[in-house]
């Protein structure tokens, strides 16, 4: 796209990029979230303060993209001309039309919100058309190169630490710690992170059960079952064990955001043992900003834990193909391979 027309300085694509963020914080402050587990709408109807202010600045945005989109218009069309066929580029805007909205159970509220959210994204298209449009071919392509990795590079099966992948991890870490504090308020928010944070405490005591307590009913936790003597969670304990280092430092909210940067440095790992370093940065790059990766980095739940060993096991079993492949003769860094392995895959 960046070949359609060449355009313009580094200042106008921060100004373009400049203002898609701006867009995208004033549609998303326009959106309902509350503070219940349900779709999310537009406010349609708001007329607060807020509401007002991202309105003029998606307008402000439709109005500056809508006077530059002209000139870009006929090489982008004869690009898309090239590039798909008709009946893709109809079935591409049918589905932004109709991914635009969540369905209501209003009709007229879905077609109005549907009109809305498609403009809105129309728009934001557009922007990142342009922004595009501002960089130059040549320079872009050789920061892509500098960032990524020049292609063709091949595996490199020297084993060490890349420092774009420690970048993507702090990220994640920070980013993930910030939610726990602002967002999640470091406290469990579903019953499956309730008895998961309980079970973790009293395992950190050295018990695996529970007394039953002298009045059950007033201790009815979800997931938490009685026999005559015990009080336990019926869970799988794996993660509660993992969850109870956490609570042995008096930190059991910061164990998922280290686990989660974690798995950004094992990710990178497994992928530069099967391919190039280019691939490899980018498969981790889009891994470190997923939206659901980083929230799941900031919870209390179990997927973390459970991608950390699945991670474990798969560098090892990529570490061991290596070493077979080169003929190498068995070491103690093969045995512990194995056996580390094998334990991360079981747990």
């Amino acid at each position: 796209m960046m070949a359609v027309q060449d355009g313009g300085t580094g200042s106008h694509f921060w100004r373009w990029t400049a203002l898609l963020v701006a867009g995208q914080a004033a549609s998303l402050a326009l959106i309902e979230a509350g503070n219940r587990v349900a779709y999310q709408h537009y406010r349609l109807a708001s007329t607060g303060a807020v509401t007002w202010v991202a309105v003029s600045v998606l307008v402000v945005q439709a109005i500056v993209v809508v006077l530059a989109l002209p000139d870009v218009w006929p090489g982008l069309r004869e690009w898309l001309s090239r590039a798909l066929p008709t009946r893709a580029r109809l079935g591409i805007a049918v589905a932004v039309v109709l991914c635009a909205a969540t369905l209501s159970k209003s009709p007229a509220f879905y077609v109005s919100e549907t009109a809305v959210a498609t403009l809105i994204q129309i728009v934001a298209i557009g922007n990142a058309i342009l922004i595009g449009r501002a960089v130059a071919p040549a320079s872009a392509m050789q920061r892509w190169a500098r960032w990524f990795g020049p292609v063709g590079e091949g595996i490199d099966g020297k084993r060490r630490v890349d420092g774009f992948a420690l970048a993507c991890a702090a990220w994640v870490l920070v980013a993930a710690v910030v939610l726990a504090f602002l967002s999640y308020q470091r406290h469990p928010h579903v019953p499956d992170e309730v008895v998961y944070l309980f079970q973790a405490r009293y395992l950190a005591e050295g018990v695996v059960t529970l007394p039953v307590p002298l009045a059950p009913l007033a201790f009815n936790v979800d997931l938490m079952h009685y026999t005559d003597t015990r009080w336990y969670s019926s869970v799988p304990p794996g993660w509660p064990y993992v969850l109870a280092l956490g609570v042995k430092v008096g930190a059991p909210w910061l164990v998922n955001p280290v686990l989660g940067a974690l798995n950004v440095l094992l990710a990178h790992a497994v992928l530069r043992s099967m391919y190039e370093r280019r691939v490899a940065r980018l498969a981790t790059l889009l891994l470190a900003t997923s939206p659901w990766f980083v929230f799941m980095s900031m919870n209390f739940m179990t997927h973390q834990a459970t991608l950390f060993f699945a991670l474990l096991g798969a560098l090892a079993v990529a570490r061991l193909r290596a070493d077979h492949a080169r003929g190498s003769s068995p070491r103690p860094s093969t045995l512990a391979a194995q056996v580390g392995g094998g334990l991360a895959i079981g747990a």
